[in-house]
């Protein structure tokens, strides 16, 4: 019983992934043909900086 609601769960995670996915491929593919009319890379102009990956974030030390 317990091994067919996990295969259950398993089916409904991955079809979730799924749309995500297809939802990233299609943001992706309207920023390229958005950068193609607009003449420059709109991905690299809005993108946020790139994480350090340590899940921190530096204390200001900026004294101004």
């Amino acid at each position: 019983l317990k091994t067919n609601e996990l295969r259950q769960r398993l089916a409904e995670l991955e079809r979730i992934v799924g749309q995500k996915q297809l939802e990233i491929d299609f943001l992706n593919k309207l920023l390229e043909l958005g950068s193609t009319e607009l003449g420059f890379d709109l991905k690299k102009s809005f993108s946020p900086p790139p994480s350090n990956g340590t899940g921190s974030v530096k204390p200001n030390t900026d004294t101004g």
